[in-house]
């Protein structure tokens, strides 16, 4: 698809943070927590400037310009890269996609970066703990969660 058509393609299309995601941005950086599994992940600083903008009141392609005008990189790289970034967090149940924009206001422009790096969304595992009532769970949202061993086990 050539870089007119997808831009064409991207101005009606918005994307959206999902309700299942809990986030705290940290410096530069975004950290990502899903309700639903405990998944957590870290946002590089150009992926954490997207993840601001990703309200729902902006089709990506604005997303995109928005970001290309804080830095130097090239509007159709940013464009590339965005399109990107969002089908990576849609995959991994971060984003949404719709086809139109809720009536939502539209807040300030996020952080302006002063050099574009290609988005990049990293996975954090957490390993077990030991749970001060005694028994064994998993981290989750930086909390200890008991594990119930009874669910885990199958019956014979």
């Amino acid at each position: 698809m050539s870089s007119s058509a997808m831009r064409s393609g991207l101005d009606a299309t918005y994307a959206r943070r999902s309700e299942k995601i809990l986030w705290r941005a940290a410096d530069d950086c975004v950290v990502l927590f899903h309700e639903d599994d405990g998944r957590a992940f870290a946002l590089s600083r150009s992926a954490s400037a997207a993840w601001r903008m990703l309200d729902g009141s902006r089709s990506i392609a604005d997303v995109a310009r928005g970001l290309a005008a804080c830095g130097p990189a090239e509007e159709a790289r940013v464009l590339s890269d965005i399109v990107a970034l969002i089908d990576d967090l849609e995959r991994r149940g971060c984003v949404v996609v719709d086809g139109e924009s809720p009536d939502a206001p539209r807040p300030a422009d996020g952080p302006g970066l002063d050099a574009w790096q290609a988005p990049v969304v990293e996975e954090i595992v957490f390993g077990a703990c030991d749970c001060s009532s005694g028994g064994r769970g998993v981290m989750r949202n930086a909390e200890c969660v008991p594990k119930d061993l009874k669910q885990q086990t199958s019956t014979i």
